[in-house]
């Protein structure tokens, strides 16, 4: 529109019933056209969140450095003012208290230090990126106008729906996962009683000294049908919670530790072709935990890998070969270099 407001500040904003935000008090308001300048005795009152009147004009808790200086207020001073009601609303404090005169005077020499206070909660790092770069001490550093603010924390805000979501979806595939290993442990326990029902007995005993055995087999056989297809719907449950957010790492841990475990499985039954695909599907989905600064998930998924003398002997040596990871330092098995070493 073409105007600077001059003092925008959480008392200056209002919810209407709707969900529309309605800015009060354009007293000081000012058109980025006109050239009147504010005239008349520079006044300060006894608090920093109070609207001054004279050459320096708007609420010094929430005032653009140069704002404070008596400059000329352009959009700029506007987008710090909205960067310090993001900083009230995630640390339930204006960026600086105390003594108006103290306030203005600290602003002369520049914005203060953002999320400094122990004693507040921290922001979301995305939001606190947002608000210092909105409250940067030089205007051309800022966002360069309202909208572009607006933009950046929509963004935000739709990520953070996305990561809602994918959350959502990551608990269900965790009581999915639950279920799952509650259908291996009664397979193997019928595993294990046909197992005691039927070696004792010899190849040529009576039919009907084996058929409670295989009654169990079936049993069991019947459970791992149910486990395989559990384990199809935890594994699609836990890739919707990546395509709704790809960069969720929870998911590509969750991922990491599955394929983890195939391929200690794989290496110990000797398939090396899905030992392979096991392999490469680790890496991909523990990168993506190492891209997210989480190295300690690749380094614990590593360290589970390294090889026992009784494993490594059961291994076909001219197919596995023994190599050092240059990330973690611990022996394991793949046999093609580290993506993260490769970076």
């Amino acid at each position: 529109q073409g105007v600077v407001h001059r003092d925008l500040k959480p008392t200056n904003l209002m919810v209407g019933r709707f969900g529309e935000v309605l800015v009060m008090d354009w007293g000081i308001a000012r058109s980025l056209n006109s050239s009147d300048e504010p005239s008349g005795q520079d006044f300060l009152p006894p608090t920093a969140d109070v609207t001054r009147a004279g050459e320096v004009v708007g609420t010094p808790a929430y005032m653009a450095p140069e704002q404070a200086r008596g400059e000329r207020a352009g959009l700029a001073a506007d987008v710090y003012a909205l960067g310090a009601v993001l900083y009230h609303a995630l640390t339930s404090g204006s960026p600086d208290t105390g003594d108006a005169h103290a306030v203005w005077t600290r602003l002369l020499r520049g914005p203060p230090p953002l999320f400094a206070d122990p004693t507040r909660p921290a922001p979301p790092e995305e939001l606190a990126a947002i608000c210092r770069k909105a409250m940067a001490a030089e205007p051309s550093a800022r966002f360069a106008d309202a909208s572009a603010f607006a933009e950046a924390t929509r963004v935000w805000l739709d990520g953070a729906r996305r990561r809602e979501r994918a959350r959502a979806l990551l608990r269900s595939a965790r009581e999915t996962q639950q279920e799952l290993e509650r259908l291996r442990t009664r397979a193997r326990e019928r595993h294990a009683e046909a197992a005691a029902v039927l070696n004792p007995l010899r190849p040529f005993d009576a039919v009907e000294a084996k058929r409670v055995g295989w009654a169990l087999e079936e049993q069991a056989a019947a459970l791992e049908r149910d486990v395989a297809l559990a384990e199809v719907q935890w594994m699609q449950t836990v890739r919707a919670a990546l395509t709704t957010a790809p960069d969720f790492v929870p998911a590509h841990e969750e991922l990491a530790t599955h394929y983890a475990a195939r391929l200690v499985e794989a290496e110990a039954s000797r398939r090396p072709d899905e030992a392979v695909r096991c392999e490469a599907l680790l890496r991909a989905h523990a990168c993506s935990a190492c891209n997210a600064n989480r190295p300690v998930l690749m380094k614990r998924l590593l360290h589970s890998l390294r090889p026992s003398p009784n494993r490594a002997s059961r291994l076909a040596k001219p197919k596995f070969r023994s190599r050092r990871c240059a990330l973690s330092g611990w022996k394991h098995w793949p046999m093609k270099p580290h993506l993260c070493s490769q970076k």
